[in-house]
């Protein structure tokens, strides 16, 4: 628990830094550009629902998630995004006799509008809101004592990140990335009679690195 406040903790820390760029609360200097972004870092997952009832011990875990992000800018405040990303999802289980951990892997698609700013200095800030649609790449996987094989299915969702970005080249940008993932999954064991709904809400951090493609 002591782990999970400081990972969220640093969290809500590096996304108000990343906010904090926007203080000249000036909008983009350029529209009409192509970017692409590559990011990778860690998140860490909230589960909560009717699949987790009170006392059944089930908790969610850190996993690693990166990907790409492309992005086109029409105007020097608004843009529209795309992002395929890979995501490591699980869940610690420790109640009713059982011990142990379920991950399974995860392809994210998020798809929505994006807002750039400029921010102090040289750098600039990139806020993206969208859907988000969780493709499992299989079942969950048990470890030690956890019996039976917890199911996978597509889930849906909503994302938002936002990305501080600190120029070390022309037109490539390297800085901290946050975000939040809000996937609506189901896990049910084999002998379930009924699929059981799981919120699982994800909070990351990591570094990405950006190149901008003015377009002509």
């Amino acid at each position: 628990m002591k782990l999970k406040n400081i990972f969220l903790a640093a969290t809500a820390v590096a996304f108000l830094g990343a906010q904090a760029s926007h203080a000249s609360i000036a909008f983009g200097p350029e529209g009409n550009k192509f970017m692409l972004a590559a990011d990778l870092g860690i998140s860490l997952g909230k589960v909560y629902g009717d699949g987790v009832p009170d006392g059944s011990g089930i908790e969610g875990i850190a996993g690693f998630t990166g990907g790409i992000t492309g992005s086109y800018h029409f105007s020097p405040y608004i843009g529209v995004f795309a992002g395929l990303n890979y995501t490591e999802r699980g869940y610690s289980v420790d109640g009713s006799g059982i011990e142990g951990r379920v991950t399974a892997d995860y392809i994210d698609i998020p798809v929505g509008i994006t807002f750039n700013y400029s921010g102090i200095a040289a750098v600039k800030s990139y806020t993206n809101i969208g859907a988000l649609v969780a493709i499992p790449m299989g079942d969950f996987e048990g470890q030690d004592d956890v019996t039976g094989k917890a199911k996978s299915s597509v889930g849906f969702g909503l994302h938002l990140d936002s990305y501080a970005a600190f120029p070390v080249a022309e037109n490539i940008h390297v800085g901290p990335k946050v975000w939040m993932d809000w996937v609506f999954t189901n896990i049910n064991g084999e002998d379930s009679p009924n699929d059981e709904d799981v919120n699982d809400v994800d909070f990351g951090i990591g570094l990405a690195v950006s190149i901008d493609f003015p377009a002509s």
